[in-house]
């Protein structure tokens, strides 16, 4: 495991037409306690660490164009207005923020393929046998429906838990409309990002706390992702270390995403695989 820490120069990116950017923004009780009554100028040091890249399925040569490092210059100029301040004393720092990104998985529809399209349709295929006994003492045999493998499907609750949707599309605060959107947007691609800050005080001794999560996405489809990461980071800039019970939704249009390119200066580079973690 590789952790850096970079000095913040200019942000590479540039985006025509508006793009539409989900977010879902949550942080544990005791540090959005915590941040009520903090200081607004306190500096808080931090570090990064790479986490897991999600490939998908799809041929995307976009996605290998892009590096950890870039992504991290983006990050640390948003993170920058929150007084966060990366620091390459890895020991001393108060937080670690571990990013995750790619592109989500989308599997084709065994419906779609069978030409199903509802659950009773499916039950009416599928359904399996149950032997029982009517009131005559008779014996019957019905179909009693089955779960289709692809509605609710594995893979679909794990996307829309990854990119924090699974929680709301089980609450009761979504209208039909709503709820149907964001089912529609887990049969699509989309290019992600998750930002997950722990305590690293806590993180050196061993124990493990999550301060807060962002995670953010949008379409992949009609964008690469060199040009995505920078507009999903600048949907999402202001809900880092927030917490908001519901989506959020965010446009970035050409002029706030027309920036230009600066260096990226390392500042060290740690394997904490020496110290056995």
């Amino acid at each position: 495991l590789i952790v850096m820490g970079v000095l913040i120069g200019g942000i590479v990116g540039t985006q025509v037409l508006a793009s539409r950017v989900i977010i879902r923004a949550e942080a544990s009780i005791d540090y959005a306690e915590e941040q009520t009554s903090a200081d607004s100028n306190k500096v808080t040091t931090y570090h990064f660490v790479p986490g897991k890249f999600y490939g998908g399925y799809a041929r995307d040569n976009s996605l290998s164009k892009v590096s950890f490092l870039e992504m991290a210059e983006v990050l640390a100029k948003e993170l920058k207005l929150l007084n966060y301040q990366p620091n390459a004393k890895v020991e001393e720092n108060e937080v670690m923020i571990l990013v995750n990104w790619g592109v989500t998985a989308v599997e084709d529809s065994m419906e779609d393929f069978l030409g199903i399209n509802s659950p009773d349709e499916y039950d009416q295929m599928f359904g399996s046998p149950s032997v029982s006994q009517n009131s005559e003492g008779e014996t019957e045999t019905t179909y009693e429906p089955m779960v289709s493998p692809n509605w609710g499907a594995v893979g679909k609750q794990q996307t829309a838990k990854m990119l924090g949707f699974w929680d709301v599309l089980q609450g009761n605060t979504l209208m039909p409309s709503e709820h149907w959107e964001l089912q529609s947007l887990l049969d699509e691609e989309r290019y992600f990002i998750i930002v997950t800050a722990f305590d690293n005080q806590k993180y050196q001794q061993g124990d493990i706390e999550v301060l807060w999560t962002t995670r953010f996405s949008m379409r992949a489809a009609g964008i690469s992702f060199n040009q995505a990461y920078v507009d999903m980071t600048l949907g999402a800039n202001s809900f880092f270390g927030k917490h908001m019970d519901d989506l959020e939704r965010r446009r970035v249009d050409e002029e706030q995403s027309k920036v230009e390119i600066g260096e990226i200066e390392v500042i060290d580079t740690v394997d904490t695989e020496d110290d056995g973690r």
